[in-house]
């Protein structure tokens, strides 16, 4: 609207006169270089990384859910996320979608959607709040998979999180996801509810070496983005 272009406009002239000003431009993922063609020659990338000899869980979480594949959401309610489309995809029977997260930081209609998925009971959704830590670690150890359906990602952290916890990924590659994640080490998922169904339903049919293969790519794949 007109107010928020008049907000946004002066921001982004100071962005872009520090960007000028600045020796060094750093960021997380090579996409800022086509963000910013004009300083592409100081943009320097320093991917994220995680601490693998700390991502080690020290118990098991107990999901209280014995039959069907866990897949595993975790992060905020927000479009960039693609959690709408996720809310918006039938989740095939077989599979058991474990929500993690909390409102804070989150889109409107996201969280609507959320909570309009669980006010009706559906029977292999589970939302378990927002999880920190330790228990986000034993979390991601104890599901089959992680899915991040992200229309947006400057980096995409989780995803070396779910390679470190030994759990498949099912991403896009949009954005600075398509740095490291490819059809090797990842379940590639196009960002819309139809999308994310038919790689929910690729899962459900994925071999056991298949799955095995995915684990090894993924835990190779994120010992070399985080240097170890």
């Amino acid at each position: 609207n007109f107010d928020g272009l008049t907000t946004q406009k002066p921001f982004e002239s100071l962005e872009t006169g520090m960007l000028k000003c600045a020796d060094m431009i750093v960021g997380v993922g090579s996409f800022y270089k086509d963000v910013y063609p004009d300083f592409r020659s100081k943009i320097r990338i320093v991917p994220n990384g995680i601490d693998l000899d700390s991502w080690i869980p020290k118990s098991q979480v107990a999901i209280p859910l014995d039959k069907g594949i866990n897949v595993l959401y975790i992060g905020r309610f927000a479009k960039m996320k693609g959690f709408d489309h996720l809310m918006n995809a039938n989740t095939p029977d077989g599979i058991n979608l474990i929500v993690a997260g909390s409102s804070e930081g989150g889109d409107l209609e996201c969280i609507n959607l959320l909570q309009a998925k669980l006010d009706s009971k559906k029977k292999n959704l589970f939302f378990c709040g927002p999880l920190y830590g330790q228990k986000k670690i034993e979390l991601m150890h104890s599901v089959e998979a992680v899915i991040m359906p992200s229309v947006h990602e400057p980096f995409g952290i989780v995803a070396l999180e779910a390679f470190a916890s030994g759990a498949i990924l099912i991403s896009s590659r949009l954005d600075g996801l398509g740095d490291f994640v490819n059809e090797r080490n990842s379940m590639l998922v196009e960002p819309t509810p139809e999308g994310i169904e038919k790689s929910l339903e690729n899962l459900l049919k994925l071999k056991d070496e298949e799955k095995v293969k995915l684990k090894i790519e993924g835990r190779k794949t994120c010992s070399i983005v985080t240097g170890k």
